[in-house]
């Protein structure tokens, strides 16, 4: 992981011309990721860079809506709807596929039988993801 964010950071300041002075390799903290699953990076217009850990569970859940009766499967999507780390966008690419299996995902994880993603699942982003609606939302990591 960290091999590959230092290879887009090289290649981002070689790209944008700044061959004033050597590249310099920073310094990046460890967050931790060689202990989960794969880390998706993504790249998104209004929140930035984002780091999102086991997003290959986040995928199957999604895929197969079945697998949220399992621990490790409940503990990530719930992860991704009550924390912090991630705004809403990555849970609305997500659900965009198949809004249907969406659906089924959250009835279980909120035990909600009459949850729909599609008349539901803008407000419940609002609700657990409120500071990104409060005002812009700065993106995590900004190059210097």
């Amino acid at each position: 992981m960290k091999e590959k964010v230092l290879a887009f950071y090289r290649h981002d300041y070689e790209r944008a011309g700044s061959k004033s002075s050597p590249w310099t390799e920073p310094d990046l903290p460890d967050p931790g990721f060689a202990q989960m699953g794969m880390v998706a990076i993504v790249l998104d217009e209004e929140e930035g860079l984002g780091f999102h850990p086991d997003f290959d569970l986040l995928q199957e859940v999604f895929a197969n809506p079945a697998l949220i009766v399992r621990g490790r499967y409940r503990e990530v999507v719930s992860g991704y709807l009550r924390g912090d780390d991630a705004g809403p966008r990555i849970l609305r690419r997500l659900t965009a596929k198949d809004p249907g299996k969406a659906s089924k995902v959250f009835r279980k994880l909120l035990k909600k039988p009459r949850f729909s993603w599609e008349h539901d699942g803008e407000a419940l982003l609002r609700k657990h993801k409120a500071d990104c609606y409060d005002g812009p939302r700065l993106p995590r990591v900004i190059p210097v």
